[in-house]
């Protein structure tokens, strides 16, 4: 009786201790699983953040309807600005290149696209592109400017905006009360 009762305790020790190293087991593979969830939930933070950079550039988004992002009309300040940011992020990021095209002619006049490739943003003639681009008087009541729109053209394996189109859509013409109308190029 004495034997057996000693096998039972043992038993109950070993089952004890079955149970105890299962609860570990267990909160281990929990707490990995939290860990890469929160690395992943990290990395798409930086990816949404990185894109909004440039997303803020290409479009507006109604409250009718979110799925249908427009063309936001950009000046040629916030042009300048933009080219400038991707000089910058391609300067910095060589494995992780955003291709840019310019379109109608912006490309070759002021500036190849190839510069923004390298980040040789100092290639492009930004005094003379906002000076030709940017608010011009045509006469006592009437001044204009020039519109483009940035588009998203491509986005990485994961999610990463790699490649933006600029092009040049129309003109803004501005009455002397500031009233302003599109003229489409």
């Amino acid at each position: 009786m004495e034997n057996a009762t000693k096998a039972l305790i043992m038993a109950a020790g070993i089952l004890i201790g079955i149970i105890v190293l299962s609860i570990f087991a267990y909160e281990f593979i929990v707490i990995s699983n939290t860990g890469e969830q929160y690395g992943q939930e990290i990395r798409r933070r930086e990816i949404t953040e990185f894109n909004s950079q440039f997303e803020a550039y290409a479009y507006v988004y109604t409250y009718d309807d979110v799925k249908d992002p427009m063309p936001r009309r950009l000046k040629a300040q916030e042009v300048a600005t933009l080219l400038y940011l991707i000089s910058d992020w391609n300067k910095n990021n060589e494995s992780d290149q955003i291709t840019i095209s310019l379109k109608d002619g912006i490309n070759n006049k002021y500036g190849s696209e190839d510069n923004f490739m390298y980040g040789n943003k100092d290639d492009f003639k930004y005094e003379s592109f906002l000076s030709e681009k940017s608010i011009i008087k045509t006469d006592e009541e009437h001044s204009n400017y020039s519109v483009f729109a940035c588009y998203i053209d491509s986005y990485d394996q994961d999610g990463r905006i790699n490649g933006i189109s600029i092009k040049e859509t129309g003109k803004m013409i501005r009455d002397k009360d500031g009233n302003e109308t599109f003229k489409k190029a």
